[in-house]
């Protein structure tokens, strides 16, 4: 598997793409991950670094 794959491996559910990394604060959310007010993907979103950072993904199953 590499980068570029779309396909989910058989043992998982989904691949995930880190869209964004941004630097976090009390009130960063997913939300902070979309593009615009008109993207409609679906995003997640993880804290890392003891909070101080967002991480925005993007499944692809």
């Amino acid at each position: 598997m590499n980068c570029t794959d779309r396909q989910v491996p058989s043992a998982y559910n989904d691949i995930f793409v880190i869209t964004a990394i941004y630097r976090a604060t009390a009130s960063t959310t997913t939300a902070d991950c979309r593009a615009g007010q008109y993207d409609t993907n679906t995003y997640w979103s993880q804290k890392v670094d003891d909070g101080a950072t967002l991480l925005c993904l993007k499944a692809y199953d």
